[in-house]
């Protein structure tokens, strides 16, 4: 069912741009309070600082431990146990958006995975016109560091996503996939999105403004707009079904899939690069749009008949 928003009393605009900056500087907060738990367990575990220049001589193995480690801790308290108290005791009114409905869940995420598969295609071509972005010569310090900064992080997550048993891939699954869909989608879309709309009284303006700041935090300039894309896809999964799970777990299947290709490529299992556009010819990615826009459109149908059986109870 789609959700109802509660909507807060009209107000003038001014107080409506210090609420929407308060939402704002709530979840970099958060973010903030993860990033400070992740460094001082990752110097705690590891013994050192994480120095991203230094990634050719660090140990794999330490480096492995301490991130698994430090980003367990980091997101599970400030992106999972804060905001989930910041909901419970100060937002109600949130908590009940984020109850999950029940009706048609399996159909929801057999629908959502189908626009997900579907979209594989043109999220390629995405990805690729924005990896060849660049910026005026005038900010040329700034996109070399940039470029830098992507370069080591790309190194870092080859290193991190290798899982040499069962139990180092339950570890990555945890931290990498599951864990990141869970906080994620309760800070950005429980949170932002939700206080976005109570504001705003837009849905589409919440959805989209959220995945801004959802793509913005990650900082990562060359995957920008694919990840935004993403980021409307699950708010608008989450608004037309009512239940934060759909986009709890289309997120989780996500993280999952790039694990897993990840680590195929690093194994040499696979050659096939799903986010390479070479792969896919102009007539793929048209088909795949129209596919995309079709299981979207079935989703939003289904959560409309959902809401009319509803009122009709």
């Amino acid at each position: 069912m789609a959700n109802n928003y509660n909507s807060i009393q009209q107000v003038p605009n001014a107080l409506k741009i210090f609420m929407l900056i308060g939402t704002f500087l709530k979840v970099i907060g958060f973010t903030l309070m993860a990033q400070v738990i992740t460094a001082l367990a990752f110097k705690i575990v590891a013994g050192q600082e994480l120095d991203l220049s230094q990634l050719a001589t660090a140990d794999p193995e330490l480096l492995r431990k301490a991130f698994m480690t430090s980003q367990f801790a980091g997101a599970s308290v400030g992106l999972v146990v804060l905001p989930f108290l910041y909901i419970y005791f100060l937002k109600p009114d949130i908590k009940e958006l984020l109850s999950p409905q029940k009706s048609h869940l399996p159909e929801y995420f057999v629908i959502a995975l189908l626009v997900f598969l579907a979209s594989v295609p043109v999220m390629s071509w995405v990805i690729e016109w924005n990896k060849n972005l660049r910026l005026p010569a005038s900010f040329f310090t700034l996109e070399q560091w940039m470029l830098t900064t992507e370069k080591s992080l790309e190194e870092l997550t080859n290193i991190i996503v290798i899982y040499n048993s069962f139990s180092s891939f339950i570890a990555c699954l945890v931290v990498i996939a599951l864990l990141p869909a869970i906080s994620e989608e309760l800070v950005f879309r429980g949170i932002m999105q939700n206080e976005f709309n109570q504001v705003l009284r837009n849905p589409h303006i919440a959805i989209w403004l959220s995945a801004f700041f959802f793509s913005f935090v990650h900082f990562q300039f060359y995957g920008f707009v694919p990840r935004m894309l993403l980021g409307a896809l699950f708010g608008y999964l989450y608004y037309w079904s009512g239940s934060i799970y759909t986009s709890m777990f289309l997120h989780f299947v996500n993280n999952t899939i790039s694990l897993l290709t990840l680590n195929f490529q690093q194994k040499h299992i696979i050659n096939f690069d799903p986010e390479a556009a070479d792969n896919f010819p102009v007539s793929v990615v048209v088909v795949s749009v129209g596919l995309s826009a079709f299981f979207l459109f079935f989703y939003y149908r289904l959560s409309k008949k959902e809401k009319q059986s509803f009122n009709e109870a």
